[in-house]
């Protein structure tokens, strides 16, 4: 019944709804996942806690129930097919946000380890599944192990959300930004060149040898111009496949003083561009 209290009378799994005590029934351990598609920290771990969760805590009886962030249903809907686990139905914003409240959830991911009768082992699981991937030391009950868990050695500090979303956002809006200045430019100089042009055939044939000698000059130059800012535009392109989540997440990474997360988010972006 506490766990029927925390996420209401029925989870979304694979099969549909079924009753909550009926999914969590038997297990060690509970762990509440918050977190959302859109967050690019969420979607570097969900794979590897999908791994770990398969290859090693579901067996030692751990089950988790997915909390999602995502901002709607579709969203939530394609994330959750990449997850192993069961979900608190979309629709249940009410108790999605009870549970952030009564965690203190400020950012994502954040998973937090409940114990059979739904008391709190650590709200800091991220680092004790990062510590102890393969759960020789599940559940985690030791209180010491948790606080070492949560605050040394390994242990993935928080980033808040909205700082996340509003980096993201940010670059997106100046990639979009320069992409239209490109485009711009490249219209006015086509219309520029194609109506100087024009006026130049146009000219008086008693004075057509200098026009036309200008004219070949200045759609040169204008040629050029148009090749110049083509180069321009698919150099925006390359920037935005080099700076692409790879390099946002390395960014925040390396702002949390988590260097070997940092330079492989750096070094799989750079093979994206290679590739």
């Amino acid at each position: 019944m506490a766990f029927t209290a925390l996420f209401g009378d029925t989870l979304l799994t694979k099969d549909g709804l079924k009753p909550t005590e009926e999914v969590l029934s038997g297990c060690q351990a509970v762990g509440l996942y918050f977190s959302a598609h859109w967050c690019p920290p969420c979607r570097a771990f969900t794979p590897q806690l999908a791994k770990h969760f398969t290859d090693h805590l579901e067996s030692k009886g751990m089950k988790i129930v997915f909390v999602s962030s995502d901002r709607d249903d579709s969203s939530f809907q394609g994330y959750f097919n990449e997850m192993p686990w069961a979900a608190l139905p979309f629709i249940k914003s009410d108790l999605k946000a009870a549970l952030s409240t009564k965690y203190d959830v400020s950012g994502i991911p954040c998973f937090v380890i409940l114990d059979p009768s739904g008391e709190t082992i650590t709200t800091d699981g991220r680092a004790c599944v990062s510590n102890d991937p393969t759960g020789e030391n599940f559940p985690w009950t030791s209180g010491a192990q948790a606080l070492g868990n949560s605050q040394g050695g390994g242990g993935a500090p928080h980033l808040e959300h909205g700082k996340t979303q509003a980096m993201v956002d940010d670059f997106r809006v100046r990639q979009k930004q320069g992409m239209k200045m490109q485009f711009c430019n490249l219209f006015v100089s086509s219309v520029f060149c194609a109506v100087y042009w024009w006026a130049w055939s146009s000219a008086d044939t008693n004075c057509a040898s200098k026009p036309i000698k200008m004219k070949d000059v200045f759609l040169s130059f204008g040629i050029i111009n148009i090749i110049m800012i083509v180069t321009s535009c698919m150099a925006v392109f390359l920037t935005q496949k080099l700076l692409s989540d790879h390099m946002i997440k390395s960014q925040i990474y390396a702002a949390q003083n988590r260097d070997a997360e940092a330079l492989k988010e750096a070094e799989a972006a750079v093979n994206d561009v290679n590739t």
